[in-house]
């Protein structure tokens, strides 16, 4: 969450935030690719890979 409050401050485009938030949920949370692209783009899913 450190780095999410880091990014805000820096004021990144919206898909650099999600990515932040989202950067480990594949690994911790078993949730596919495939799902992170359908809720949050291609740009997201690619950078989260």
């Amino acid at each position: 969450m450190k780095a999410t409050i880091f990014l805000m401050q820096i004021k990144p485009d919206l898909e650099t935030i999600q990515t932040c938030i989202l950067h480990d949920v594949m690994e911790d949370c078993d949730v596919s690719e495939k799902e992170i692209e359908k809720e949050f783009g291609t740009e997201v899913a690619e950078l989260c890979e």
